[in-house]
């Protein structure tokens, strides 16, 4: 099956891609350089997550990381990302008050279109 190219890689573009029986690319980044190169290679998906904790910090576990941390590695990604669709939920943090997680989350990370 030939892939679709979308301009800007949307949820509803994910759909059709999945109805249609495309695959779907998804790598991690948690900085502007390395999301800019991955958005640029074509990946459809761009994942955030609490794994920076890890990878970034050098912490053992995910757990240390701070909202304050993971706003700052989704803007830096945000802001590199033309084409593929920026996932930046996954924090376990979050879980714990989504409430004030949403308040303090600034509108370009929520939104970019």
């Amino acid at each position: 099956m030939n892939k679709k190219t979308y301009k800007r890689v949307t949820v509803k573009s994910l759909q059709e891609m999945k109805l249609n029986g495309e695959k779907i690319s998804m790598l991690t980044s948690y900085d502007y350089t390395t999301a800019n190169i991955v958005d640029k290679s074509g990946i459809d998906v761009i994942l955030v997550g609490d794994s920076a904790s890890n990878i970034m910090a050098g912490h053992e576990t995910t757990l240390p990381i701070t909202l304050d941390q993971m706003i700052y590695h989704a803007s830096s990604v945000i802001r590199a990302v033309e084409r593929a669709l920026v996932d930046g939920v996954d924090f376990y943090g979050m879980a714990l008050d989504w409430s004030k997680c949403f308040d303090r989350v600034p509108q370009e990370i929520t939104f970019k279109l």
